[in-house]
């Protein structure tokens, strides 16, 4: 007859802890990882939303410049662009002779709402 491990065979019980113990960090490891994956994707869509923001404004900009003269503007001007990822309304306010500035109110199409204040050197 073989003799048989003490250690699996006897009555103090040595694998179930063991196998708890596993069980347990394996939960631990999988809902962190399973935490992370939904943090970087949350991260990864408020990155790419600042994108569209950042490309909204300079489209936006661009387009005002080509349409408009700023020296040539009234005292209060405002315009509204629209983009397929969003819309863009420029105001331009003139403060005195050497300075304006524009402001932009950016909407995507996911609904973000942005502001900027840029500001124009009219010299």
């Amino acid at each position: 007859m073989k003799k048989r491990l003490s250690s699996i065979n006897n009555d103090k019980g040595f694998i179930l802890p063991v196998i708890w113990l596993i069980t347990i960090l394996s939960f631990i490891v999988i809902s962190v990882m399973v935490q992370t994956y939904q943090n970087e994707l949350f991260i990864t869509e408020q990155n790419l939303e600042q994108l569209i923001v950042e490309t909204l404004f300079q489209m936006g900009y661009e387009q005002f410049l080509q349409d408009h003269d700023v020296n040539d503007l009234t005292s209060y001007y405002e315009v509204q662009y629209h983009f397929p990822s969003g819309h863009v309304t420029i105001q331009y306010l003139q403060l005195n002779e050497q300075e304006g500035q524009l402001l932009f109110q950016i909407k995507t199409v996911q609904s973000s709402y942005v502001t900027f204040l840029k500001p124009v050197n009219l010299t």
